[in-house]
């Protein structure tokens, strides 16, 4: 049985909330000196928003063994340097307009929980109902699924982040993704992942909870396709990458999940229609929607909606 639209929404810290892409820069080049790897200049930096970790990491010469060693480092200099950050300017109301809607506020982050805590508390943000601060690098996809297990009476589990490996670790999860995209990673860097969402200022993240989102299926239900099925159809679109009939039937399940969220009364139509039409082919990181894009090439997959 569906649930009514409860959503959960979890945030990124640095980046997303918290203006310290400028202090991480500067935590970095402190690490290059002292772990002996090349520094990242201004101009590395912005071409650094359209690369991966691993790639970024390779350009500056860090190896896998010294990775946690230096991130480590980076984390204790980031909490000594943490007066100088500040909040990204309208993430203030975004965060307050959750709270004085009773919306769980997550902040998943691989910073420290006392930097997070007292930045919470310096700038008189809404205190989070959990805080997550994994230390393994790309470690979100596991906490992710975990955190579905705590808002087991809610329905959507969103998660607004800055970075390519936090939209990998969304689709890795089935969690909703909203990409911010002045953070580490570009929209660039994310087109090819495909986030569900791309917002370019703090207020399109209430827009795409309030309007897109309450549209899609719950993310915190037990997935109904059995998963014997969804390794046969992983397999038919790898032998037949082409095939019309494969293009038809995902087409179709889209179609079902686009009526039953009508019916249901939770969203329209339209709000369909204007979701689908802003995706000119791009990925989402939602397998039902990627996979008719994938299929339908170019063409407008509003008419799924209009045949509804």
């Amino acid at each position: 049985m569906e649930k009514e639209y409860k959503p959960v929404m979890a945030f990124d810290f640095d980046g997303t909330i918290s203006d310290s892409m400028s202090v991480i820069l500067d935590g970095v080049n402190h690490a290059a000196t002292k772990f002996n790897f090349s520094k990242v200049s201004k101009s590395d930096f912005k071409r650094f928003r359209t690369m991966s970790i691993p790639n970024i990491k390779k350009e500056l010469g860090i190896g896998l063994l010294e990775t946690p060693r230096i991130a480590s480092w980076v984390r204790k200099w980031m909490y000594e340097n943490r007066s100088r950050l500040k909040p990204i300017v309208g993430m203030e109301s975004v965060l307050k307009t959750l709270r004085d809607s009773n919306i769980p506020i997550v902040v998943l982050s691989t910073n420290r929980r006392d930097t997070i805590e007292s930045f919470f508390q310096e700038f008189e943000l809404p205190k989070p109902e959990l805080i997550f601060t994994p230390e393994k690098l790309g470690g979100k996809t596991p906490v992710l699924k975990s955190l579905k297990d705590n808002f087991k009476d809610y329905s959507h589990l969103i998660y607004v982040c800055d970075e390519l490996r936090d939209v990998v670790s969304c689709a890795e999860s089935n969690t909703y993704s909203i990409h911010v995209n002045w953070g580490a990673n570009s929209q660039e860097a994310i087109a090819k992942t495909g986030a569900s969402f791309f917002a370019s200022e703090p207020h399109e993240i209430l827009t795409f909870m309030n309007q897109q989102a309450l549209c899609f299926p719950s993310n915190l239900l037990p997935q109904r396709q059995s998963p014997f099925v969804n390794m046969a159809l992983s397999l038919a679109e790898m032998l037949f990458p082409k095939s019309k009939t494969l293009a038809a039937y995902f087409q179709k399940r889209l179609q079902r999940v686009i009526n039953y969220e009508i019916s249901t009364g939770r969203c329209t139509k339209e709000q369909w229609l204007e979701y689908l039409r802003s995706l000119k082919g791009r990925k989402t990181g939602i397998k039902d929607i990627d996979r008719a894009v994938k299929n339908n090439g170019e063409t407008d997959l509003s008419k799924l909606v209009t045949l509804s």
